[in-house]
């Protein structure tokens, strides 16, 4: 810097501060002249009093603010008061900021006390107002104790005590304070009262402090803190974020309510409609139902909801411990949903239609409240999709290691349908992760695919059908929905009551509440040694009576021995402890005889053969044949119409007509005719028509006769 530039910058050093000098001792030591007339008296302690004056306040050679004191009254302590005082000054934004009241008393030129009606404004419309407040003319910062009211454009406010900092655009209130946000709609007016409330208006934020209550048409909504983004005119709220026991009630056509720790609120830039509601921290989401009452309710650690602009919500996504209940109604039952995480979606002008859960680290948990003195229904996946209607679950899809149960009936699959208006489930299999199977006290069920009437608990089984049966369950202790009580279940008395059977098939259809199954497509029974093979077989487990259709076989153990048995039909009937092979239809005048059985008693033919057995024991009491029968005995064959076989004597009665009479043949060529005969197996001893069976009136059958 060069010696002129130092004198140069020096002299006007000098000359701002002479100005500011002489303006300054101007004012204060300036005495009123003498009127013409009388001479108003000083007030008490008064030294000096001037009317006009201004001062003017310099940064440099800028400036920045100006004072304006129409009445001037200098004390003896020093203290400056000043009538109809006003401050000027100019934003670096350019905006003008402008403080007038009736009276400002000070010291230092610095701090101001204004009284009598304290109004702030600037050239933006902002105005606030307060009878009394300290002003620092130099920070621009008043402070104030009473009550307090503002205004900018659409917003209005008051409140008790407050602070406003004029050069950040600060204001605090400190105690009771109101704040309306009037948006050209009733829709986008909001309105606010909190213990504190602070108006940012360099960055366009009201924060809202304590027992925060805040109102926008229906919407309601409390909360610890609240901070509301505001348009850059101030006119509307586009964004609340909500801290501490945050609540709304209200406000949209789907949403009843929300609450959480923390809620933040997106509305659209008019402040007309919410767009979006993000909650954190034990978060929970009411729907409202479809009478208007609360329906479907989400809880969550967060939970994010977007909504159409008719307020209808069009996607939601929870976090962290998610539960969904859906409400009880005349239709339905109370449900309810577990899982880490919900994705649900739906479209303007209904509800959510659908709804994902999925749990990363377990099992999503569906429960569904059973009638009086019964169970609930529990059902457990890896991912559940549900399908709504309202409040009501149209179909529920389990994926993933998914499981059911109600009552005794327990299923699983790698993927479950439940149908809940049907009242029925769907058990299938996917490309990998197990086969489909359902339990109840009575049976195990394996298919490829599984077809469950939950009500009756009918089950319609396809695929590579595998099935346990169980003797003894069903005992009572299950009532259907619809009251029915389940009947104990009871094994064919072929077979031990102490032990399952197995049948496989192609197809199995069963109803529970009747205990009656139907194994179609090569159907086979097994206990043990004991089986029968059919290509249908009927079971009841209810009466024990079986019957297997279509090529039907059968091999079974009895104390006596092993019996193997063939026919059309097999059926045995427990109640009468009595198997009967048969022909399916009745039998025709003529054809072969269908019907075979062999076993301790010798080979039978017939068209029809029943076996007596023991009332309480496995063993065979008696065998009936009927119709074309051929007995094969001890290298003996015998014909006739009708075979009676008495085990326990080792006796066979047999009985002919005149189109079949009895005939006995041996392998020696000797044949004996009659109409009955009654052969004693242990004494080797046959009677035919009263007379025994000797060498002289039997015919040599192998003999021919002699030429002529």
């Amino acid at each position: 810097m060069t010696s002129w530039q130092r004198r140069a910058r020096f002299g006007v050093l000098v000359f701002g501060a002479t100005c500011a000098a002489i303006v300054y001792f101007g004012f204060r030591a300036r005495q009123p002249l003498a009127s013409q007339g009388s001479i108003a008296p000083l007030e008490p302690r008064a030294v000096s009093e001037m009317t006009g004056g201004a001062q003017v306040g310099f940064s440099g050679l800028r400036k920045n603010y100006e004072v304006e004191c129409p009445h001037i009254v200098n004390y003896e302590d020093g203290t400056t008061k000043c009538k109809g005082v006003s401050f000027k000054s100019r934003n670096r934004d350019g905006r003008e900021f402008v403080v007038v009241a009736p009276e400002g008393r000070t010291k230092d030129k610095k701090e101001y006390e204004l009284s009598g009606g304290v109004i702030f404004r600037d050239s933006t419309g902002f105005q606030l107002q307060t009878e009394r407040s300290q002003f620092n003319k130099d920070t621009g910062i008043a402070n104030a104790a009473g009550t307090v009211t503002f205004s900018k454009g659409h917003m209005r406010g008051a409140g008790q005590g407050m602070s406003y900092d004029q050069m950040g655009d600060v204001l605090r209130i400190f105690d009771k304070a109101r704040v309306d946000v009037n948006g050209e709609t009733p829709e986008s007016t909001m309105h606010f009262t909190a213990g504190a409330a602070t108006l940012d208006r360099a960055h366009d934020l009201l924060t809202l402090e304590r027992a925060v209550h805040a109102v926008r048409g229906a919407e309601v909504t409390d909360a610890d803190l609240a901070m509301a983004r505001l348009s850059p005119d101030e006119d509307v709220v586009t964004f609340v974020e909500l801290r501490g026991n945050s609540r709304v009630e209200g406000g949209s056509d789907s949403l009843q309510s929300m609450h959480a720790r923390d809620i933040d609120l997106d509305y659209t830039d008019d402040g007309k409609l919410l767009e979006r509601a993000v909650l954190t921290g034990q978060g929970g989401v009411a729907l409202k139902g479809e009478r208007g009452g609360v329906g479907r309710t989400i809880a969550a650690e967060s939970i994010d909801v977007s909504l159409a602009p008719d307020g209808a919500v069009t996607r939601l996504v929870g976090e962290q411990n998610v539960t969904m209940s859906l409400p009880a109604s005349s239709e339905a039952p109370a449900r309810s949903v577990e899982a880490d995480r919900l994705e649900a979606s739906g479209a303007a002008g209904g509800s959510l239609k659908e709804a994902r859960f999925t749990n990363n680290s377990g099992q999503v948990v569906f429960r569904e409240a059973a009638g009086a003195g019964g169970q609930p229904r529990v059902a457990r996946s890896r991912v559940l999709t549900l399908d709504l209607s309202g409040d009501v679950v149209s179909s529920a899809v389990f994926t993933g290691a998914a499981t059911f149960e109600e009552d005794d009936l327990k299923a699983s699959a790698p993927e479950a349908r439940y149908l809940p208006e049907a009242d029925s489930l769907r058990l299938k299999t996917l490309d990998s992760g197990g086969v489909p199977t359902v339990s109840d006290e009575r049976l195990r069920v394996e298919a490829q695919a599984i077809d469950i009437g939950l009500e009756k608990r009918a089950i319609v089984a396809v695929g590579k059908v595998k099935t346990f049966l169980r003797s003894g369950g069903g005992t009572g202790s299950r009532a259907s929905r619809g009251g029915t009580q389940a009947q104990a279940s009871r094994l064919p008395g072929l077979f031990s009551q102490n032990q399952d059977a197995n049948v496989t098939a192609a197809r199995l259809d069963y109803d529970g509440d009747a205990g009656t199954a139907r194994y179609s497509g090569s159907a086979w029974l097994w206990q043990g040694e004991n089986e029968i093979r059919g290509e249908r077989i009927d079971l009841n487990q209810t009466t024990g009576d079986l019957l297997a259709l279509g090529g039907a076989r059968s091999r079974l153990v009895f104390e006596s021995g092993t019996s193997e048995g063939q026919a059309p039909e097999i059926r045995y009937v427990d109640a009468k402890r009595v198997i009967t092979y048969a022909l399916q239809k009745p039998a025709a005048a003529a054809g072969k005889p269908e019907s075979h059985l062999s076993g301790p008693q010798g080979d039978l033919d017939a068209r029809q053969i029943e076996v007596f057995l023991a009332k309480t024991e496995s063993r065979v009491e008696s065998i009936e044949a009927d119709a074309l029968v051929t007995a094969q005995v001890d290298g003996k064959t015998i014909e006739g119409q009708h075979l009676t076989y008495y085990a326990g004597e080792e006796r066979y009665r047999v009985n002919g007509t005149p189109a079949r009479p009895v005939v006995v043949r041996r392998e020696s060529c000797k044949e004996a005719v009659g109409s009955a005969l009654t052969f004693d197996r242990s004494a080797d001893t046959m009677i035919i028509d009263g007379q025994a069976v000797r060498r002289g009136n039997q015919r040599d059958t192998c003999r021919q006769p002699a030429s002529r």
